[in-house]
């Protein structure tokens, strides 16, 4: 990480291939996203940056998140179930956490907007700190939304307490703790997932890979998202192995050259 002008740039590195589909568009060898991620609060920057210990105790932080994530949406590519559970489970959680605080967000931001003859505006910092980043997966970014609304929600609620609109009991403190606390579940998720090469084949024939995947991952697949009935939304598309050798084969005996990765 390097730091110029509050500016701060993360680099994420991931095992994910260079050559990726993302629905029906092939897009191979893409320039590096150039993206920022601008944090006003103190608790947001927390949360994004995660744990300092020199012995990497504590809750992880945006970028050893997406480092994970990467390895988890290649393994989810290659038919891995529990991959695949990961990403749906990281992505409900995720709607969920952004949706309720939306709706408790409203009701400070109503409260700023009720004060008769005066203009009452959201606080933002004086120098902010912008996070230089490039994700490899989707999810980066879905992370990367519900930080920002985390702490645009930061700065709603500690603009309602400073404009004496909130009940002088009221703790901000805990109220923002609760949130940052449910938010970091949500970035330890990968912790849960490791990797073992297990693909939906292994499962059915319960072999030895099979059970040490439903060993060292620390939960269950779901018969929908096992059937892949049920996937979610940002999965990347399970790679064909046998139609892709096959398209191998016929272009080596056509003479013709054909690298499928």
């Amino acid at each position: 990480m390097s730091y110029k002008n509050n500016t701060k740039t993360y680099t994420y590195h991931s095992a994910a291939e260079e050559e990726f589909e993302l629905h029906t568009i092939k897009c191979e060898r893409l320039i590096p996203a150039q993206d920022k991620l601008v944090i006003h609060t103190t608790p947001g920057q927390k949360v994004v940056e995660g744990r300092k210990d020199r012995n990497n105790y504590g809750p992880i932080g945006l970028k050893e998140f997406c480092n994970r994530m990467a390895a988890v949406y290649s393994a989810s590519a290659y038919d891995d179930p529990y991959a695949d559970q990961l990403l749906l489970n990281i992505y409900n959680e995720c709607i969920k956490l952004r949706r309720y605080i939306s709706k408790v967000e409203e009701e400070y931001l109503r409260k700023l907007k009720e004060v008769e003859g005066l203009e009452l505006t959201v606080r933002e910092a004086i120098k902010p700190v912008t996070y230089n980043i490039s994700f490899k997966t989707p999810y980066g970014y879905l992370i990367a939304y519900l930080l920002i609304d985390f702490d645009r929600f930061c700065r709603a609620i500690i603009s309602a307490k400073m404009a004496a609109l909130m009940p002088e009991k009221f703790d901000i403190q805990k109220t923002l703790l609760d949130l940052r606390k449910r938010i970091r579940r949500i970035l330890s998720e990968p912790l849960k997932w490791h990797y073992t090469g297990v693909m939906r084949p292994d499962v059915e024939a319960q072999n030895k890979l099979a059970n040490e995947a439903k060993k060292v991952n620390q939960f269950t697949v779901e018969s929908h998202v096992f059937s892949k009935e049920k996937r979610a939304p940002y999965a990347p598309r399970i790679r064909d192995f046998i139609k892709e050798i096959m398209m191998e084969l016929d272009a080596e005996l056509s003479g013709e050259t054909l690298n499928v990765r």
